[in-house]
This record gives structure tokens, sequence and C-alpha cells, in this order.
């Protein structure tokens, strides 16, 4: 289960690093980083092993729900013995029984309980899958703002030395 939302972060990955190429000037870390930035991501982030450990919890109660479409043995064992009467216990004081019951007349009601089962699995997937999703676009926001700022201070480095220059240039002809 976990592999499964694994590879399809690492498909949506990498559609995100192919249009982030249009988004942000140029391809920052490889697929083999992004990888390991996910897969940091995905141990740190608590809210993630939440959403598993929901999956899980769906899966078992799809569990209880299939075991109501199966008979159901019982075994009971009774002791009856009078207080007063100890010494007159005899084998007739024993009983036991063992019971079968099947609801036959209610493979509807466990048909739809086993369906409703299926499709909150499939919703507590579908959400797990979502915020990793949406953990992998935050990330790669996150490089893009890091490379829009490093962009910007490259910038500024650039406008400070023309502006020193210039500045010397001025020093210069003032001298002069």
């Amino acid at each position: 289960m976990v592999k499964k939302s694994f590879i399809l972060v690492l498909v949506v990955l990498s559609w995100i690093i192919i249009v982030g190429r249009h988004v942000c000037a140029e391809p920052v870390v490889s697929s083999q980083e992004w990888v390991q930035i996910l897969k940091q991501a995905l141990e740190k982030t608590p809210h993630l092993k939440h959403y598993e450990e929901d999956v899980l919890k769906a899966e078992r109660e799809l569990k209880v729900a299939k075991a109501s479409l199966f008979p159901h043995f019982t075994l009971q064992n009774s002791l009856g013995v009078d207080l007063l009467r100890v010494e007159e216990f005899n084998e007739n004081d024993i009983s036991n029984s063992l019971l079968l019951d099947w609801n036959f007349f209610q493979n509807g009601l466990v048909f739809y309980r086993v369906q409703q089962a299926k499709a909150q699995v499939e919703l507590t997937i579908l959400q797990r899958e979502k915020q990793i999703i949406q953990l992998a676009f935050d990330i790669r926001n996150l490089i893009c703002d890091m490379i829009e700022k490093k962009a910007s201070l490259g910038i500024s480095e650039i406008e400070f030395k023309l502006v020193q220059r210039s500045l010397e240039k001025a020093c210069l002809e003032f001298k002069q």
C-alpha cells in the first residue's frame, strides 16, 4: 500500500519537475535528490502517519464487515450444581453445545456494509495520497521560491557592483 503511494508520488514528482521547468527557469534537483527529499519529508511529517493509521483502521473494518458473510460457530459449556447436594453431582449436570449462526436473510445488509467499508478504504487511501501529493507540491514551491530569491540576490549583487563602479567613476571624475 505504501509502495503504491510512493510510486504514485514519484510519478507526480516527475510531472512536477517537468512542469516546474517552465515555472522555475532551471531544474534545481535531480530525480534522485527528489526521492531523498521526499523520503525525508514523509518520515518527518507526523500527520501522514495518522493517514496511514486511518488506512489500516479502514482495512480492519473491511475485514470485520466481510466476516459477517460467513457462519459463526459458538461453543457453549454449562455446569449445573446444586450446592446443597454436591455429593450427588453426575455427568448429567454438565452440558456442551455447538451453535451455528448464519444470517441467510441479511446478506443484502452485509453486502452493503462490505461495500461501504471498501469505499471507506478507498477514500482514506485517496486522502493519504492527496496529502502526499500536496507535500510534494509544497516542496517544489519552496524550491522554486529558493531559486527566485537566489536569482534576486544575484541581480542585487550585480546592481550593487554597477552602482559601486559608477560611484568609483564619479569619484575619479570629481578628483580630476
